[in-house]
C-alpha cells in the first residue's frame, strides 16, 4: 500500500516539475522575446504567443489525463481498489 502512495507522489512531482517547467519557459518567452511570439505566422493574423499557449494549456491537459489515467488504472488486476 505504501509503495502504491510513494509511486503516485513521485508521478505527482514528475508531472508537475513537467507544467511548471512549461510555464517557466513560456513566461520567460513573454518576458525577454516578446517581439518574437508576437510575429505573426504564414503572414496570418495569429501569432506565435497563441500558438504557445494553446500549446501549454493542451501540454497541462495531457499532464492530468496521465495522471488520473494511472490513478485509476493503479492496482487493477491484483484486487487493490485504492
Amino acid at each position: 500500500m505504501r509503495a502504491g502512495a510513494d509511486a503516485r507522489q513521485r508521478l505527482g512531482i514528475i508531472l508537475s516539475a513537467i507544467s511548471v517547467g512549461g510555464y517557466l519557459i513560456f513566461m520567460m518567452l513573454m518576458a525577454f522575446a516578446p517581439d518574437w511570439l508576437a510575429r505573426s505566422t504564414g503572414g496570418g493574423a495569429v501569432n506565435r504567443g497563441l500558438y504557445w499557449g494553446f500549446a501549454y494549456a493542451m501540454l497541462t491537459i495531457a499532464l492530468m489525463v496521465i495522471f488520473v489515467w494511472r490513478r485509476t488504472h493503479e492496482g487493477r488486476g491484483n484486487g487493490d481498489a485504492s
